[in-house]
């Protein structure tokens, strides 16, 4: 799952190389054919890293923000091998460090959730999934654990 994510997470690159290495081709061929699919593909790949920066708040400046964005995907890289590990309570503490340095979508709140669940506080996950739920009204695994902690309640 891992290599999967890593994939998807460098699949805007992918566009970008793929579109460039088109647009030197045609260069290099003087076949114009490919051209106009390979400037959309490169374009895709640009407006596709721009809003991921938007979306996840990681913009660059000279206060080193982005290495912050860097700080947090590393607390939730954290927070995901100690709930895997079931060192629930670790993995409460990277989240929250995750969040309070910018990353804030609906799964580190139903991940947290569920490490919450799994360290006995029913309380505070379901505010993370009700929080997830806000976010991405579709994730259905906060679904799921929100209606079943509330069905065993």
């Amino acid at each position: 799952m891992d290599g999967f994510i890593k994939f998807l997470k460098n699949l805007p690159f992918i566009f970008i190389g793929l579109g460039v290495v088109c647009i030197f081709i045609t260069i290099k061929t003087g076949d114009t054919s490919v051209l106009g699919s390979a400037i959309v593909i490169t374009i895709i790949g640009i407006v596709w890293l721009v809003i991921r920066k938007l979306r996840t708040g990681s913009h660059s400046s000279s206060s080193g923000s982005s290495t912050s964005a860097n700080t947090a995907m590393d607390y939730n890289n954290r927070g995901s091998q100690n709930a895997m590990n079931g060192n629930f309570t670790a993995a409460i503490s990277n989240y929250t460090e995750a969040m309070k340095l910018g990353l804030n979508d609906a799964q580190i709140y139903c991940s947290r959730g569920n490490c919450y669940y799994q360290a006995g506080n029913k309380t505070m996950a379901m505010q993370d999934w009700e929080k997830a739920l806000s976010i991405n009204p579709s994730l259905q695994e906060a679904r799921n654990n929100l209606q079943a902690a509330k069905a065993n309640q």
